[in-house]
């Protein structure tokens, strides 16, 4: 892998007053350069270089070789960048983080898997759904590679990738279970209408006759409640009282 060369400057103040000074100019980003047997060291580097070096084909996986100037000696490392903070927007940088790596060393990097070709359960009306789209993997800084792609051409409806389907350069070792899913082709599942019901709001709505109109033959109005019985009248005999008979 070639390395892009960028330069940095050793930052002789440190601080968020220190940060927003460099942060002012328009082609400096602050940022801090550690590794595992080194102290961290701040310094400051210029924006249009890091884009430079991300725009290779390897992005964020691209051997920097940082040479930081001071004004008692020059620095050269080799790193790799770890994390690019932007702002809100994610458009202007706002800082980085480089780590140092060696070349006899592995690192730990995120390789972006590509799906080559259409796959035939797409055709048939199926969805691609790809659950992996960076592989973590573990290589020396030379065996880095750009992409593992896949081609998913025969890829019908159920059908899954798993890590372990991946060619993976020999020189490198995944991260993650052999078995995990990169992609899948799911079937689509139709929704289901809501005709019953509106069915049944159109038939409510025909039972009910229009206001003045007649009602159909078979179909009219319920009848009247019976009129309540009459109470029952009580004997005439029993109801004159006693003792009260003709003599």
């Amino acid at each position: 892998m070639e390395k892009i060369e960028i330069s940095a400057k050793l930052r002789e103040t440190l601080g968020k007053s220190s940060a927003r000074r460099a942060r002012k100019s328009k082609d400096i980003v602050p940022a801090v350069c550690y590794g595992r047997d080194s102290k961290p060291v701040h310094i400051e580097v210029s924006t249009s270089q890091i884009r430079k070096a991300i725009a290779t084909p390897y992005k964020m996986n691209t051997i920097i070789s940082l040479k930081i100037s001071s004004g008692k000696e020059n620095l050269e490392k080799m790193v790799l960048i770890k994390d690019v903070q932007k702002d809100v927007f994610g458009k202007k940088i706002l800082h980085m983080d480089f780590i140092e790596v060696r070349e006899d060393s592995p690192v730990k990097v995120k390789v972006p898997v590509k799906l080559v070709g259409k796959a035939k359960g797409v055709a048939e009306g199926g969805i691609l759904q790809q659950i992996i789209r960076d592989l973590d993997m573990k290589c020396l800084p030379k065996d880095i590679p750009v992409s593992i792609e896949h081609d998913i051409t025969e890829l019908m409806i159920g059908g899954a990738v798993h890590v372990k389907d991946l060619k993976i350069p020999a020189n490198a070792t995944p991260l993650v279970d052999k078995d995990r899913t990169v992609a899948v082709v799911v079937e689509v599942k139709e929704e289901v209408t809501a005709a019953p019901v509106a069915a049944a709001a159109t038939a409510e709505g025909a039972a009910a006759p229009a206001e003045g109109a007649a009602p159909a033959e078979g179909a009219g109005a319920a009848a009247p409640a019976a009129a309540p019985a009459k109470a029952a009248t009580p004997d005439k005999a029993a109801a004159k009282p006693a003792g009260q008979e003709k003599k």
